[in-house]
C-alpha cells in the first residue's frame, strides 16, 4: 500500500500572504477553516504557471493552521490514493488531499474520479486541493494566479524582505526587479521574487 511520510520541514517554509494573491489565500484560508469546522466547503483548483506559488500558499497553511493535516500527492501517485483514502477516512483527524502539478483534463483524474463519483464518494474527512497550470476537471471552484506585473513584482520582493525586518529604498528594489527581468529574461514569478529578496538580502 502507499506510504505516509512526513513532509520535510523545509517544504512547509511559512508563506506570508503577500498582497499580489492575498484575495486568492484568503479564499483558501477560508475554505479550509469551513472544512476544519465541519462546515460546508469546497474542492479548489489553483492554477497558474510555474513558480507563481500556487503549491506554496497551499503549504503555508499548515503553519497558519497548525491542526491541518497535508497529504501531498503528486503526479503519477493517483492510482495509489484508492488503498489510501480507507485508511484516512478511518483516522479522526481531517486531512487536505493536496494533487500537486495534475492534468485536470488527464486520464489519471479521470479516473480517480470516477471511483470517487467525482469527488462526492470522498471520505468527509478528507478536502482535496489541486494545483495545475490549467484549469479544468471536477473541482468546486478556481482560484488563478497570475503572473505579476514589474510594480506588483517589485512589491513583492518588498513585502519579503520587510518580512524579514529588512527595510530596503524602493528605488533599489525596483532597479533590482528590472535586473532580474533583463537577466532572467523569463515572466516575473513569485519564484524569481524570493531569488532577487535573498541578492538584496546579502548585500544589506
Amino acid at each position: 500500500g502507499p506510504e505516509l511520510s512526513p513532509l520535510p520541514q523545509q517544504v512547509i517554509a511559512p508563506l506570508i500572504p503577500l498582497s499580489l494573491y492575498e484575495a486568492q489565500h484568503t479564499r483558501l484560508m477560508d475554505n479550509t477553516i469551513r472544512f476544519m469546522r465541519g462546515e460546508s466547503c469546497s474542492s479548489l483548483l489553483l492554477t497558474g504557471e510555474g513558480g507563481v506559488g500556487k503549491t506554496a500558499h497551499v503549504l503555508s497553511l499548515l503553519h497558519e493552521l497548525p491542526e491541518v493535516r497535508l497529504v501531498l500527492c503528486s503526479k503519477g501517485d493517483l492510482d495509489s490514493l484508492n488503498d489510501l483514502l480507507p485508511t484516512l477516512s478511518r483516522q479522526p483527524l481531517k486531512f487536505i488531499l493536496l494533487l500537486d502539478d495534475i492534468d485536470p483534463e488527464g486520464e489519471e483524474l479521470r479516473l480517480f474520479c470516477s471511483r470517487t463519483a467525482g469527488f462526492a464518494a470522498l471520505p468527509e474527512n478528507v478536502l482535496l486541493y489541486g494545483t495545475s497550470r490549467k484549469a479544468g476537471g471536477p473541482f468546486d471552484g478556481v482560484l488563478s494566479f497570475p503572473y505579476p506585473d514589474l510594480n506588483r513584482f517589485s512589491a513583492m520582493i518588498g513585502e519579503l524582505l520587510e518580512n524579514d525586518g529588512i527595510i530596503i529604498d524602493r528605488r533599489t528594489v525596483h532597479n533590482a526587479a528590472v535586473d532580474h527581468q533583463v537577466d532572467a529574461r523569463e515572466k516575473l514569478t513569485f519564484r524569481g521574487a524570493k531569488a532577487v529578496a535573498d541578492r538584496l538580502r546579502e548585500r544589506e
